[in-house]
């Protein structure tokens, strides 16, 4: 009888532990969807103040009284100084790509010259290689026309989720508001590329369950069916087993067969 009641005890204590496990999770995904709405609504406003920048203000007449004059001459300043910044630019772009063949280092050289140029009005590019979504930088990506602070934000916190891009379409999964919808056919054909070979593999077999639930092409049942599968086989060595846990979706199987290392 003592027996019994010390298995049932441990039956008890297992169940409890594990009913824990479940809300320490969905609390975590609670969490961490808010965070993500909070960012999308960021970024939001982001991309809407930047509307609102570049739209003239309304003047009252006092402040229309220029003289035509003065405010010629400051529009030739302007122009004067952003002709000898690009001219400034462009030259220490050549420099560098000669001292780059000088020594024999070619690589990246023709992406050096494309961004040569640039408008004078943001310093937004004008014309620029395809840059690589794995190592670009947010200083980089701000300079891609319709990219702001915000947006370029988003780009890289989903790179660090995902251990990094295979394919710049990717960015459809996360830039999903109106004003990243509308570029992203340009960015995607004409402003980034991903080397797949820079992607953080996923240790399949090594992970723990908190380490692989974080990841964004794996949900919460696909995780414990993994794990589960670890326990009984000791690992799970190919496709064909991910296909036998439940994850049989092509689409999905696709993508995540980019990142499993087994």
């Amino acid at each position: 009888m003592k027996n019994i009641s010390n298995q049932w005890y441990k039956i008890l204590g297992a169940l409890c532990l594990f009913l824990l496990i479940v809300m320490i999770y969905r609390r975590e995904a609670r969490i961490s969807s808010r965070i993500d709405s909070l960012e999308a609504r960021l970024t939001a406003i982001e991309v809407y103040a930047q509307g609102l920048g570049s739209r003239p203000m309304e003047q009252t007449p006092s402040t229309t009284r220029v003289d035509a004059t003065n405010d010629a001459d400051a529009r030739e300043n302007v122009a004067k100084k952003s002709r000898s910044k690009a001219i400034g630019q462009r030259k220490d772009i050549a420099q560098k790509a000669a001292k780059d063949a000088a020594s024999g280092d070619s690589s990246g050289i023709a992406q050096k010259i494309d961004r040569q140029e640039v408008a004078d009005d943001g310093g937004k590019f004008r014309q620029v290689a395809r840059l690589e979504l794995n190592t670009v930088d947010s200083a980089t990506l701000v300079r891609v026309p319709g990219i702001g602070g915000g947006t370029a934000r988003a780009i890289l916190l989903y790179r660090e989720k995902l251990g990094g891009y295979y394919s710049a379409e990717q960015l459809r999964e996360k830039l999903t508001w109106d004003g990243a919808q509308s570029r992203l056919d340009d960015w995607c054909a004409n402003w980034f590329w991903a080397d797949e070979r820079l992607i953080q593999k996923l240790r399949i077999n090594e992970l723990s369950f908190k380490e692989l639930v974080r990841h964004p092409y794996l949900e919460f049942d696909d995780v414990k069916a993994i794990v589960r599968w670890r326990e009984r086989h000791k690992a799970v060595r190919n496709a064909a087993e991910l296909r036998q846990l439940g994850i049989d979706d092509s689409a999905k199987l696709d993508r995540l067969l980019h990142y499993v290392e087994f």
